[in-house]
């Protein structure tokens, strides 16, 4: 699902019900993604353009419970999608600054 989610992203593959299935699927299974499946996917939508504030906020929320496990690459990739969709979080962006600074 991830590898999809980012290969159509890359594809800037802008079919709508393709992308709705998308978001449909990702948010029921986020929780269950490996921290490269989750980056990816949070890519992947941004770059299909899915502005759906309630997958940006599911993808945050577990985010933030990953934090600590996600590394400089997966959160620059994370901070890069929020930023692409317009999702803005202060407290994950704190949250970034501060892994960055103890990695």
């Amino acid at each position: 699902l991830a590898s999809i989610a980012w290969s159509a992203g890359m594809l800037r593959l802008s079919v709508p019900s393709f992308r709705a299935v998308l978001i449909r699927e990702l948010k029921g299974h986020v929780s269950n993604m490996s921290a490269r499946e989750f980056c990816f996917s949070a890519h992947g939508l941004a770059r299909l353009g899915a502005r759906h504030k309630r997958v940006f906020e599911v993808l945050q929320k577990e985010s933030m419970l990953r934090i600590t496990g996600l590394g400089p690459f997966q959160l620059s990739m994370l901070v890069w999608a929020f930023a692409t969709v317009g999702h803005r979080s202060d407290v994950f962006l704190e949250k970034c600054v501060e892994k960055a600074e103890s990695v």
